[in-house]
């Protein structure tokens, strides 16, 4: 994984077996740096409150490890969003996203 920028925006650039993925690099909860997280698979989990996002289709794995009071106050102040990702294309050696 790195983390670039293109067009204002902070990304996140993953290579997974033959294929690569991009997404926004902050986390859509709290705005933690994905590029510090865990890439398991297509799965970013963010290193803040271990929200886990699939880079293949930006849909929200598990939203916290937060549990009873704490998680409702999480939902009620901040609800999940799905994480922002961008179709790649590869030139020859170049990595491009479509923003």
């Amino acid at each position: 994984m790195i983390k670039a920028s293109a067009k204002g925006r902070d990304l996140l650039i993953a290579h997974v077996t033959d294929r690569f993925y991009c997404s926004d690099n902050t986390c859509s909860h709290l705005g933690g740096d994905l590029s510090a997280g865990v890439l398991n698979g297509t799965i970013i989990t963010c290193p803040m409150h271990h929200f886990r996002f699939d880079l293949k289709d930006d849909h929200i794995v598990r939203w916290t490890d937060l549990t009873g009071r704490v998680l409702t106050v999480a939902i009620n102040q901040r609800p999940p969003h799905p994480l922002r990702t961008y179709p790649v294309c590869v030139e020859g050696d170049k990595i491009f996203a479509v923003l």
